[in-house]
């Protein structure tokens, strides 16, 4: 029986349909985003990340500037601005965290003792029961060399030359060194997942994160306004308790809240960081830490990690009553 003919509608149909197919096809396979991926391979894992010297410029550039490191991971408001800067579309749940976690694979290669050398100084302050305390601190040279409108991590990969203006500039200034923080315990793997975790779940509450959109055309990465700023503003509002320290007073029915919660829990390891950290430049590490700071550690687990069964707002409504002198 001879095929039946189609009408030329039938076939503009046809047509617009294939054509539909195969550019959704087009743009998963062969549309590259971050670190040089398709979505498709980002998704499933094929591949290595191939970032370009822009964005390994920037990633680097960020860290130095926001003051964090393999072993000193951001909060949860400056990697998420991280994300917002350099991974543009937000398409789809797993795409997002596939790329997030490359970063995070990327800071702690290429943040870290083992890439930066004697620029790096990391140092254990002791061990409080399973807890490690340790002071870590970056080249003054390092920190100015990455606001140079030049720098590019280029600069980074030369640093085994022996005549790098960077070495060089460390050891003509005395080998000063800015310090970044004192780090709690929080350079462990579930410390890197859980921030990886928090921010995928913020950018998603937020609106951030769209439906995988095949049609959708891939954007270059969101540029920061100013190559000197510390702080650099997110494109999405946010609640003020997740990125301000000056928040607004907390109260017991905003326990739910999980920006106050997050923001409680950065309030509760800074303190008891920078209280671990003042015991042990005053005495050494001979005198045993304080009772309080024991229990502090207890009660969060003997963690310093976010734990979601813990009542951080119940601890910063006590912590400003006692700082404020209420009773």
């Amino acid at each position: 029986m001879p095929k039946k003919s189609k009408s030329k509608q039938e076939m503009d149909e046809d047509y617009v349909e294939d054509t539909d197919l195969e550019h959704d096809s087009d743009v998963e396979d062969y549309v590259t985003g971050f670190g040089g991926k398709t979505r498709r391979q980002a998704v499933s894992g094929e591949g290595k990340f191939n970032f370009t010297s822009a964005e390994k410029t920037q990633m680097f550039r960020h860290a130095i500037r926001h003051r964090y490191c393999s072993n000193y991971p951001p909060t949860g408001p400056i990697f998420i601005d991280l994300i917002r800067q350099l991974i543009s579309p937000l398409q789809g749940l797993r795409y997002t965290k596939a790329c997030t976690e490359a970063l995070v694979n990327w800071i702690n290669n290429n943040v870290s003792s083992a890439m930066l050398g004697e620029l790096f100084m990391m140092r254990c302050q002791g061990r409080f029961g399973t807890v490690s305390v340790y002071s870590i601190a970056i080249a003054s040279s390092l920190v100015a060399a990455v606001e140079e409108s030049d720098f590019t991590f280029d600069d980074i990969l030369a640093l085994r030359d022996p005549y790098n203006p960077i070495t060089d500039h460390h050891v003509k200034g005395g080998r000063q060194f800015v310090e970044f923080g004192a780090s709690v315990d929080v350079v462990s793997e579930h410390s890197w997942a859980s921030l990886v975790r928090e921010a995928v779940s913020e950018l998603a509450r937020t609106g951030s994160i769209s439906r995988p959109s095949n049609a959708s055309p891939a954007y270059p990465a969101y540029q920061s306004s100013s190559s000197a700023s510390h702080n650099v503003a997110c494109t999405q509002v946010v609640p003020v308790s997740v990125y301000s320290d000056q928040a607004q007073p907390l109260y017991p029915t905003d326990r739910k809240n999980l920006d106050h919660k997050m923001f409680c829990w950065n309030v509760w390891r800074k303190w008891v960081t920078d209280g671990i950290m003042a015991h042990a430049r005053k005495s050494n590490l001979v005198q045993a830490m304080p009772g309080n700071l024991k229990a502090e550690i207890a009660w969060n687990g003997g963690s310093p990690d976010f734990n979601v069964e813990v009542d951080y707002v119940d601890w910063y409504i006590k912590h400003n009553e006692s700082k404020n002198g209420v009773v």
